[in-house]
């Protein structure tokens, strides 16, 4: 068992990383230099005046309006202040820019062209463009934390063979599985709610983190492998939106550190698993099972196995507790939609021959108006603000020229704004939903080749939270700060601090 403790000194870290900073940017000139000419249509405007570039037919040669900013660094300072001291966060900086130029622009942060857009079509075009016209891109500091072997990072053949192998303990008869043990968490984490003060956030992390950790490897609260994940865990979640400098030795090193941890812990019982040393109905058993019917060609390496298994420990456990946490203050926000989402759940109840016993699957499954409610959350929130792709050739995106090898952001928070999609875009109103919305304008889930595969155990997991929290406890915020954190997802500083009482009958 290993568990990851360092101490940092903050005043060192900070100069070290100005100095890495001003090292960083000479390095990254060239690269600037690139994207200027780019952003000129540089020796390939001719063949794109011709209509045709690297084999894919061109409407416009029009580049996207925007700025690179300061040579070498880009817009790198104004995004990190932002980021820092705007009250929308990150969104601040993305939102100033909609406003100047419209709902296509480019930038130029840490040396990388990337160019912002949102629509049904473009996001169409990127989504279902995975693997041909696009190619998935995640800062590779990123990946070293979460896993550079994950699926997170896999061509197009390998992420395919990851998906299939990992879908079966994610599809409906893998949750189903694990529904009562689903229910039993929300209630005893609940429990432990009433008549106190707690912060949402941290309270959702350990539901959706102890529902995750169980279904891969039947481990508790308590038990010392459980605990050993949770606490390397946390430094893991800490790095994630940290300085990527390993000789630093701050968050971003113990992140890497941890995921190490992690691994060797997790390689232990797939050791254990595979030598028949115990055996459980669980996400690993199933992983173990399937390698004695698969050829050497179809069989995940052990990196590859463990580093799926961190991503998706951190994919479950990220979605569910930010869900979470905005949609019980956009309840408090808005009582009537709570009551009318209570009164769904107590007719559940009401039609049970014992109100005290766990739901059964049929009754799960019979929560339209908490669907909605779900839904509308994730709409408005938005709170994956954008999902990251590579132009594999020039192409255009929504009547501009996107030069190949620049960076694609998909903002979804834009696009589930947009006031031309969704009337009033920022009243929470579930029953928007009561009709299907256009094709690609709500996209919180992705699409294509990747769609979130854990799309269901979010929507599982959260609605049975919500049952048993709607018709047990009342809450109110005691901390009105509702600023955003600094933070890779959108999520409240104060991570949504409520008072719970109990509902008495």
């Amino acid at each position: 068992m290993q568990v990851m403790g360092f101490v940092e000194n903050d005043v060192a870290i900070t100069l070290l990383a100005a100095l890495a900073g001003f090292l960083a940017l000479w390095v990254l000139l060239t690269k600037w230099q690139q994207g200027r000419a780019g952003g000129a249509g540089g020796g390939a405007a001719a063949a794109a005046a011709a209509g045709v570039v690297d084999g894919t037919r061109l409407k416009s040669t029009k580049m996207p309006p925007g700025s690179l900013g300061w040579p070498i660094i880009g817009e790198t300072f104004s995004f990190l202040s932002d980021v820092k001291n705007h009250p929308q966060g990150l969104y601040g900086f993305l939102a100033k820019r909609y406003a100047r130029y419209g709902p296509v622009w480019r930038t130029n942060i840490i040396g990388m062209t990337g160019v912002f857009f949102h629509g049904p079509q473009a996001f169409k075009t990127v989504m279902l463009g995975e693997h041909t016209l696009f190619t998935y891109k995640q800062f590779k500091s990123t990946g070293r934390i979460l896993g550079e072997n994950s699926m997170f990072f896999a061509d197009e053949e390998l992420h395919r063979k990851m998906r299939k192998q990992f879908g079966e303990p994610l599809s409906m008869d893998g949750l189903r599985r694990n529904f009562t043990k689903f229910q039993e968490t929300a209630i005893n984490n609940l429990s432990k709610w009433e008549g106190r003060t707690v912060c949402v956030i941290d309270e959702a992390a350990d539901y959706a983190l102890d529902n995750i950790v169980y279904m891969m490897t039947s481990w508790k609260p308590g038990d010392p492998d459980f605990e050993c994940i949770k606490a390397n865990f946390m430094y893991l979640m800490d790095g994630i939106a940290s300085i990527p400098f390993m000789w630093l030795r701050g968050r971003y090193y113990r992140a890497i550190k941890a995921h190490e941890c992690m691994c060797k812990t997790l390689l232990q019982v797939v050791e254990r698993r595979r030598s028949g040393q115990e055996k459980h109905d669980d996400f690993i058993q199933h992983l173990v099972d399937c390698e004695t019917l698969q050829n050497e060609a179809e069989k995940q390496s052990d990196l590859q196995l463990l580093d799926n298994l961190v991503l998706m420990m951190f994919a479950g456990h990220e979605t569910s507790s930010i869900t979470i946490m905005w949609l019980l203050k956009y309840l408090e926000d808005n009582p009537l939609v709570q009551e009318t989402l209570r009164e769904e759940h107590e007719e559940i109840l009401r039609k049970k021959v014992n109100p005290d016993a766990l739901l059964t699957w049929e009754e799960a499954s019979s929560m339209p108006y908490t669907l909605k409610v779900l839904s509308e959350t994730l709409r408005l929130s938005s709170f994956m603000q954008w999902l990251p792709r590579e132009a594999n050739n020039d192409i255009d995106i929504n009547g501009f020229r996107v030069k190949k090898g620049w960076k694609v952001f998909m903002d979804l928070r834009a696009g589930h704004h947009d006031p031309a999609l969704f009337k009033d875009p920022l009243k929470f109103q579930p029953s928007r939903f009561e009709e299907p919305v256009k094709p690609f304008s709500f996209v919180a889930f992705g699409a294509g080749p990747r769609l979130c595969l854990g799309m269901n155990l979010a929507k599982l997991e959260i609605s049975l939270f919500v049952h048993f929290l709607v018709t047990k406890y009342r809450w109110e915020s005691v901390d009105k700060d509702f600023s955003l954190a600094p933070y890779v997802f959108l999520k409240l500083r104060n991570g949504y601090q409520i008072h719970v009482t109990p509902i008495i009958r």
